[in-house]
């Protein structure tokens, strides 16, 4: 389903005793008064946002312009990936569709051999300023790629911090 540019949520259940959790209890993640185990899964929901009209021409003209496009998201990367190659941001490779496309393994693909690039939010929330900057870091790779989509950003101020970082180094316009 996250494949398909699709956003799915895991639905589960538990039963509750009323002797433990009377209509009064006062459910908080934040101060253990919340169940957290010996839940039943009960299926998953498939949702799906399609991309606004327009995007994709959009990309076009900016790319025309030779704009670098990048898509930050706080989608699953398989979700980010398939709503990328839906409005053109992804045209090329990734390694790992160019290890599904040969059969080779995904240790074997150099980065230099793909044209896109999916990043997870993790592996770019520590990096510093100057990291960015850096010709031997992950960053200065990734913006090599014709096609970057970040994914699984979680913070406001995370996703603010990368944002302004890529637009101090023009590197990118953004929708």
């Amino acid at each position: 389903m996250a494949s398909r540019g699709h956003r799915v949520i895991a639905c589960a259940q538990k039963l509750l005793s009323s002797e433990e959790y009377d209509i009064g209890y006062a459910f908080s993640k934040n101060d253990g008064n919340y169940p957290s185990d010996e839940y039943c899964f009960c299926g998953l929901i498939s949702l799906e946002d399609p991309p606004k009209h327009g995007v994709r021409e959009a990309i076009g003209t900016l790319r025309l312009a030779g704009i670098k496009v990048m898509m930050v998201t706080g989608d699953h990367p398989k979700t980010a990936e398939a709503i990328a190659r839906k409005i053109n941001l992804i045209l090329g490779d990734t390694r790992e569709t160019l290890s599904a496309r040969t059969g080779r393994p995904i240790e074997e693909i150099y980065e230099d051999e793909v044209d896109a690039v999916v990043v997870h939010g993790d592996d770019i929330d520590g990096l510093q300023g100057w990291q960015w900057d850096q010709s031997e870091s992950s960053c200065y790779e990734w913006v090599l790629h014709a096609d970057i989509v970040i994914s699984l950003l979680e913070e406001r101020d995370c996703f603010c911090t990368h944002v302004a970082a890529a637009q101090a180094r023009d590197w990118y316009g953004y929708l």
